[in-house]
């Protein structure tokens, strides 16, 4: 019997942990984007999807009617700040819908030599026009004591609060929001 990791709540849903479906995965040849990099997707109810991804010029965006083919959208998203020593360089998005109706980007930033990385949010009402929230929203160091946060990941737990799942080289970390259905200050 082959078994796939499906997610792990811990209590009465700990039973849900493990499932004996095997998700098969069948590689499409297409390239989808080119020249991009760690990507973040959401479907929107109009049904129209929006990738948010990484380049040399910050974290750009591409529609899609099919999840196929896509489109690139004028302008960046989130560029880097040159006036801001933490953020450089910035890109690995993970974009999420908040209760709400608006839509938070969590996002990498470094200086330009990326020898510190730290996580930064945005707020966008639209998920196109997007707003930098001040202050870092997670800093964590790596087992040599550099500060390294990076490629987050967010989900929303039954309960509503969300944890955010990141790298710090060559360890994944988790951190809980402190809000229910927002990713605030985070722990």
């Amino acid at each position: 019997v082959s078994f796939a990791f499906g997610y792990y709540l811990g209590g009465e849903q700990a039973k849900r942990g493990f499932s004996e479906v095997v998700e098969m995965w069948q590689k499409e040849e297409a390239v989808r984007i080119s020249q991009g990099a760690s990507s973040s997707t959401l479907w929107f109810p109009d049904g129209i999807y929006r990738m948010y991804y990484t380049t040399a010029e910050g974290i750009v965006s591409a529609l899609s009617y099919n999840g196929l083919t896509w489109i690139k959208e004028d302008g960046i998203r989130i560029t880097p700040d040159k006036r801001d020593e933490n953020q450089e360089r910035v890109g690995n998005a993970a974009v999420y819908r908040l209760k709400n109706g608006r839509y938070r980007m969590i996002y990498e930033a470094s200086d330009i030599k990326q020898s510190r990385r730290y996580l930064f949010s945005a707020y966008s009402e639209d998920g196109l026009t997007w707003i930098r929230e001040k202050g870092i929203r997670l800093q964590d160091k790596n087992e040599y004591g550099e500060i390294f946060a990076s490629v987050p990941n967010v989900v929303t737990l039954p309960n509503g609060k969300l944890r955010m799942y990141y790298s710090t080289g060559n360890r994944i970390k988790a951190a809980i929001s402190q809000r229910v259905g927002q990713l605030a200050f985070i722990s």
